[in-house]
């Protein structure tokens, strides 16, 4: 009885963790159409990015700060109307962007 109840036990924290970790971790793909970029801060250490989604037509608001895409975005290898592929993950009611690439490359 006690190895039974031990086990329901495990099987309940070991769940509850797992779930847990799928919704914190969790990461979005979108295809999509730049209709707008602006800079959040004067320094230019993040960036907002509206996309409207290929597939379905959505708006969607991503938030960029790595490095790498905000100086594509600055130097205008990135710009409106181009088709972009990212991974993203939504933390605190923002998307913040983990993978940021025009679907032709760069």
């Amino acid at each position: 009885m006690k190895s039974a109840t031990f086990t329901l036990f495990l099987l309940i924290v070991l769940s509850s963790t797992l779930c847990g970790q799928a919704v914190a971790g969790m990461e979005l793909k979108l295809f999509g159409v730049i209709q707008k970029i602006e800079s959040e801060l004067p320094d230019g250490l993040s960036a907002t990015v509206t996309i409207k989604e290929t597939r379905s037509d959505k708006i969607i608001v991503i938030t960029v700060t790595d490095t790498l895409t905000l100086d594509k975005l600055r130097d205008r290898r990135i710009v409106t109307g181009d088709d972009i592929r990212c991974t993203y993950e939504p933390v605190g009611g923002r998307n913040i962007s983990r993978v940021f690439k025009k679907s032709a490359g760069c």
